[in-house]
């Protein structure tokens, strides 16, 4: 287990909970090696179709990032995923 890994995400996330709670999410993730998460949104446009050809790739060759969406007129709190393959954006 990477220590300072673990300190990273969970100053950040004493930004947005209890820092107690937040070092125990931290730790949690790390051990995990990573995060499960539902996103909303999947059905929309042709993201099925993309889904379908990330499905093809190796799990390690896949980069996942989180993009804050604050212009997002429906949601403020929005976050887009944003998922690649090398350097071809697939969403």
């Amino acid at each position: 287990m990477n220590k300072s890994e673990v300190f990273k995400i969970g100053n950040r996330l004493s930004m947005t909970m209890d820092r107690h709670a937040a070092f125990i999410k931290a730790w949690q993730i790390v051990k995990a090696n990573g995060l499960e998460l539902s996103v909303k949104g999947v059905t929309f446009g042709n993201r099925q179709e993309a889904l379908k050809r990330l499905a093809q790739y190796p799990v390690d060759k896949v980069v996942t990032f989180l993009v804050p969406e604050q212009d997002n007129s429906f949601d403020k709190n929005a976050i887009a995923v944003k998922i690649g393959v090398s350097d071809v954006w697939c969403l």
